[in-house]
């Protein structure tokens, strides 16, 4: 079990289910209960064997596929989260069952911020007041995609010859119940590649956040240094490591902190 206060419950929401926690602040959240098992289609994860690599739609996901009552697999999805997975995904449901929400309309009424942070989950860029002129290696130019089927999960870069560049991520998942959310990042800015780091400095672009049928709400991209380890695998594909994300500073030899991208 994660905690003795932490177990995973299911509720009825609409025609569907809901996963929350019950009694669970995200400080109580820990890699316990890593021995269980986590449904099939889950990724095959699990802790031991790459650690913790799940984000908050991700944790979910799992435990949809969870048989009824399962504590001990909806245990396990939990803990195959990152720390910022579990955090969000505990203060997604801790609202949820203290609000005593039946619906997606509740949901996204009472639990919105949460929700939204649920979604849109990905690593916060580092501040700087200074952008450099970019550099590109020029193998490097050009369109790198990647794209994770469970969360409809796409991230791509572009890079131009100048040093400008653009990425695009896009994050969609339906909550059992047919409340339905999608996030989409538009950003611009500029990179500088060096012999092992790539460095993205996003200076514009819109973000797009909807829940639930709810009209998308746009808002300016995070402008900041988003930091990664890079290198091109024999296959050609580009392999970033993340450097920004405080789970793969903490450990970056997590799964979940290398993504492998190839050229369009």
């Amino acid at each position: 079990m994660i905690s003795n206060r932490s177990k995973i419950l299911i509720v009825a929401l609409g025609s569907g289910s809901f996963v929350f926690l019950h009694g669970c602040a995200p400080a109580s959240v820990s890699n316990a209960g890593a021995d269980a098992s986590p449904p099939p289609g889950a990724g095959g994860a699990s802790v031991s064997a790459g650690g913790p690599t799940f984000t908050c739609l991700e944790i979910f996901d799992c435990a949809t596929k969870c048989k009824e009552a399962d504590a001990g697999c909806e245990d396990a999805c939990l803990a195959l989260g990152t720390r910022e997975g579990k955090a969000a995904a505990v203060a997604l449901a801790t609202c949820f069952k203290n609000n005593a929400c039946t619906d997606a309309p509740c949901l996204t009424t009472k639990c919105g911020t949460e929700l939204e942070t649920c979604t849109t989950q990905r690593a916060a860029p580092k501040p700087t007041t200074t952008v450099p002129t970019g550099a590109v290696p020029a193998d490097l130019v050009g369109k790198w995609s990647h794209f994770y089927a469970p969360t409809s999960h796409v991230d791509d870069f572009t890079f131009d010859a100048t040093g400008a560049a653009k990425r695009y991520i896009t994050t969609a998942f339906g909550f059992p119940g047919g409340c339905s959310t999608s996030a989409i990042g538009d950003g611009t800015g500029t990179v500088v590649f060096t012999d092992t780091k790539m460095t993205y400095y996003q200076t514009g672009g819109t973000d797009l956040y909807s829940s639930c049928g709810a009209s998308p709400t746009p808002k300016p991209s995070p402008k900041g240094a988003y930091e990664f380890v890079w290198s091109l695998g024999a296959d050609g594909k580009l392999v970033l490591q993340d450097s920004s994300n405080s789970t793969c500073i903490d450990d970056p030899s997590l799964a979940s902190c290398t993504t492998t991208y190839e050229k369009q």
